[in-house]
């Protein structure tokens, strides 16, 4: 089992993307809070993450026996002795420090495209050892809540493959504090950056738990209070070397501010908005011949149209639960219109684009590496890799039945034809695999055909497979009526 260990921020770049942010601020000259750090394999170990995950991970496949695994997992943890001569370290260094802050810094969070904002909470200690220990223990534990484990599914990642990781800072006493965006998250596309703060802690900002003062500016603006224009300015500067518009947490001392936390603004317009090029000039003409406006009305039914049946098909069909119609089509209109170069093909070319930019084989390899892996089939996904790069769907299917190793489907269609129990257990497979790997993408149909011509190599027939189909969906259909 490897070993817990404590580092200093300052010692050595961390792995979570929170820690690693405030490391290269200090090191760029911004005043950060000196923090201490506890990551990597021993606090994997030590919250024995790998035998919760064979205990619970839809062990019991439904809600109820998930979080039941869970809570005996936390209670495990509670009892679970903490080795506080690591603490040591950071509480001898900073003696004069009443009260500590506990933040996650796991390696899923705080990414440019995922922040799961929200969904850890820091916690707030004493400086008595029993009480860090506890701050510790509910933090590390936090992405393990069923909450969160389906909000990371969502995402398309895998809830227990993250490298979890601790954040330990001293709590900074403010006289203001509070949170700068260098892009409000609200209104990304009006240009305006904003800030909120409040008299004292920022903990009231943070969780909206107090009324705060508001101001908006513009990037070019100069705030008259100085302590507002140092956290404009050196917030513009923490967003330059981000690379990204950032949300930005700080605290006013009376002598100096501090960056507490910083990280990107995951929101997808923001992101879109970053990657504007103010130099190039779209006429009207050319955005009319795409859409007649951006994510208008006949720009969302266009979008609607393509995507709405193959979904249908792989929620009637295979009881696959998929993302909301809403959700599909503004990530992929946003996708759309950051693209410059799509409004420079002639009208024409319109539908074949739109295909190859939704049918890329990187997408389709994920989805059906992802699959490959479900069924422990690692080495069939890197052998279908080459097959999948530059193949149109047609060569990609016929790959399918070719190439890939059919162990797994025929022991899907094994089970499926047992008794009922064993085919509901092997549609719930299913179903899990389709929380796992589905990303936002028109690629979604391509799953529905391989499955279909997979169980029909195995079964031997397009009725068979109906057979099979029309079975599941009576013994589950209050579940996924048609």
């Amino acid at each position: 089992m490897a070993q817990l260990a404590c580092i200093e921020l300052a010692a050595a770049e961390p792995c979570g993307h929170k820690a690693r942010t405030l490391y290269h601020l200090s090191q760029q000259g911004l005043s950060v809070p000196r923090s201490w750090v506890l990551e990597g394999e021993g606090l994997r170990d030590y919250l024995q993450i790998d035998p919760l995950r064979e205990r619970a991970c839809f062990a019991d496949r439904d809600e109820v026996g998930y979080r039941h695994c869970h809570a005996e997992a936390q209670s495990a943890l509670a009892l679970r002795s903490f080795p506080v001569r690591i603490l040591a370290s950071f509480l001898l260094a900073a003696p004069e420090v009443d009260r500590w802050i506990v933040r996650s810094n796991h390696s899923c969070e705080d990414s440019s495209e995922r922040s799961f904002a929200g969904l850890f909470r820091s916690s707030v200690a004493s400086s008595c050892m029993k009480d860090l220990v506890h701050a510790i223990k509910a933090v590390a534990f936090q992405p393990y809540r069923w909450e969160v484990q389906m909000e990371m599914l969502r995402a398309g990642i895998d809830p227990f493959d993250f490298c979890p990781g601790i954040l330990i800072q001293p709590f900074v006493h403010g006289r203001c504090s509070g949170v700068f965006f260098s892009r409000n998250p609200s209104q990304p596309w009006a240009g305006e950056q904003l800030c909120e703060w409040l008299a004292g802690d920022a903990k009231g900002v943070v969780d909206g738990s107090a009324p705060v003062r508001r101001v908006a500016w513009k990037h070019d603006d100069t705030p008259e209070d100085a302590i507002l224009a140092q956290v404009k300015s050196e917030g513009n500067r923490i967003a330059g070397l981000l690379g990204s518009s950032v949300d930005c947490e700080w605290v006013w001392d009376g002598q100096c501010l501090n960056w507490v936390q910083a990280r990107p603004i995951a929101n997808l317009h923001c992101r879109l908005a970053d990657r504007l090029d103010p130099k190039v000039e779209l006429s009207r003409e050319d955005m009319k011949e795409r859409f007649p406006e951006p994510l208008s009305r006949m720009g969302w039914s266009v979008l609607e149209r393509i995507l709405e049946a193959n979904l249908k098909a792989l929620h009637s069909q295979f009881g696959l639960l998929v993302p909301p119609i809403e959700q599909l089509v503004v990530s992929d209109a946003g996708a759309i219109y950051s693209n410059r170069a799509f409004f420079q093909l002639k009208g024409v070319q319109w539908d074949k684009s739109f295909a190859k930019r939704f049918l890329q084989p990187k997408r389709v390899l994920q989805i059906l590496g992802g699959c490959l892996r479900h069924w422990n089939s690692a080495a069939a996904a890197l052998q279908l890799q080459d097959l999948f790069m530059q193949q149109p769907l047609e060569a990609i299917c016929g790959a399918w039945e070719e190439e890939a190793h059919l162990t797994e489907l025929n022991a899907l269609a094994k089970g499926c034809q047992g008794d009922d129990a064993a085919l509901l257990q092997a549609f719930e497979g299913l179903e899990r695999l389709s929380q796992h790997v589905l990303s936002n993408d028109m690629a979604t149909f391509v799953l529905r055909e391989v499955y279909y011509r997979g169980l029909k190599k195995v079964l031997g027939s397009d009725a068979e497979v109906q057979k099979l189909i029309n079975r599941r969906r009576t013994l589950n259909h209050e579940l996924f009526q048609d």
